[in-house]
């Protein structure tokens, strides 16, 4: 049987401990993932919000903040300013 790799293993596979994890998804698959396309949080401006599917959100307007929208898997849907 398959088994994701645990938080713990992700952070050291990817040498950075502020990987965000989804609530609903706390288990990321890395195997196949070219390196050059895993985004660390560390790299993205501040400031930021990370929302996963079914993360509830304020509707505040503020146009300087980076959001990044994850799916299930920890993939990039979308990111906008506001």
């Amino acid at each position: 049987m398959f088994k994701f790799p645990s938080a713990e293993e992700i952070q050291l596979k990817t040498n950075d401990h502020s990987i965000p994890l989804c609530p609903h998804a706390t288990e990321y698959s890395l195997d196949g993932i070219d390196p050059e396309q895993i985004v660390k949080l560390s790299s993205l401006p501040d400031p930021k919000r990370i929302i996963c599917p079914g993360t509830p959100v304020t509707k505040d307007l503020r146009p300087g903040r980076l959001n990044v929208f994850l799916n299930s898997e920890g993939q990039i849907l979308r990111v906008a300013y506001h």
